[in-house]
């Protein structure tokens, strides 16, 4: 809801300086080849839209989820299928933001948005620690926590 709201103001309210911060965030995370740097740009693309909304609110609220949403980014840029389905919607909805068409942006934005959700299931709001202690336990069992685990790959590798 709140991104939605945030590029459907954006078309209407964008100026030249907020296009460009959007265009060279979008390059860069196209450009990338290391997964924090392509998260970096995710959001960093993603927050130019709130500030391109003109709404200081909206610029607020996202600031406030951004740190969560980082998660989310890094799982869903970690996945080849919600990767390679998802971030081509990226350009469409720069470019509906830059034509000031709302219904292509917004379209574009909420179909970005569901593919991760869409694949993920009840899965989607999870915290990747949760994700990944279920992951652990399903590969070696219940029998070794992920403490353990560490316990033991750190001293493998002081034996070496």
């Amino acid at each position: 809801m709140l991104e939605s709201e945030a590029v459907s103001l954006a078309c209407a309210r964008a100026k030249p300086d907020h296009l460009k911060a959007m265009e060279l965030a979008l390059l860069q995370f196209e450009s990338s080849p290391e997964l924090v740097q392509k998260t970096r740009y995710h959001v960093t693309f993603h927050m130019s839209i709130a500030r391109a909304a003109g709404n200081p609110v909206i610029e607020t609220m996202f600031r406030a989820i951004s740190d969560s949403t980082i998660e989310l980014v890094l799982r869903s840029l970690a996945d080849p299928e919600v990767y390679r389905l998802g971030t081509p919607y990226h350009r469409e909805i720069y470019e509906g933001v830059c034509d000031g068409d709302g219904d292509r942006a917004v379209s574009a934005l909420t179909k970005h948005l569901s593919f991760a959700e869409s694949l993920y299931g009840k899965d989607f709001d999870r915290s990747l620690d949760i994700l990944a202690e279920r992951e652990l336990e399903r590969l070696v069992g219940p029998d070794i926590p992920l403490e353990k685990l560490l316990q033991i790959a750190a001293k493998d590798i002081d034996d070496d």
